[in-house]
């Protein structure tokens, strides 16, 4: 892992757990998201929330409106479910330095810490198939589903989704 991306994660360490939603974000999201997404949404961790939120802003910040990118935005780690902090962080630092380790401890029964693992590498397919069964437009379900997935040749939301993912 680089040093800047340490720092990254270090910084993201340190934010879980001192971020608050603001009136005027609660308003936003509120208007943006249908009730079944806003449930999805209000049901993750207040990190979870946080770092949307980030992803959501970025996006607006250059100029995206694109109704169906910002839901996603706001809902694209959901599947991720109630993996604490602590379980992220162990997973992204077996990601980055024991991959094959991950892989073995990654199982969607069995304890929860093996869960966590389970819901962390496949968060996309599985809150796909949330949003999805929250009502959301098969857009949101598609930008959900493929958020980690490479997106050259994919539509320019897929890699506004990306980008803002990765540097927020």
């Amino acid at each position: 892992m680089s040093p800047g991306r340490v720092a990254y994660r270090v910084k993201q360490f340190a934010t879980a757990f001192t971020v608050q939603m603001r009136p005027q974000e609660r308003t936003e999201v509120e208007s943006l998201l249908s009730p079944g997404e806003m449930g999805l949404f209000y049901g993750m961790r207040r990190a979870a929330r946080r770092h949307s939120l980030q992803v959501y802003r970025h996006l607006r910040r250059r100029g995206q409106q694109d109704r169906y990118l910002l839901a996603a935005a706001l809902l694209h780690d959901v599947g991720k479910g109630r993996v604490t902090i602590a379980q992220r962080v162990a997973a992204v630092l077996l990601m980055a330095y024991a991959p094959a380790l991950l892989n073995r401890l990654a199982t969607p029964g069995g304890p929860r810490w093996k869960r966590a693992f389970y819901y962390h590498g496949h968060h996309a397919e599985l809150g796909a198939e949330l949003v999805k069964r929250a009502g959301a437009h098969p857009s949101v379900v598609a930008l959900v589903e493929n958020h980690h997935k490479d997106a050259r040749g994919g539509p320019p939301c897929l890699a506004a989704l990306r980008e803002a993912d990765e540097n927020s």
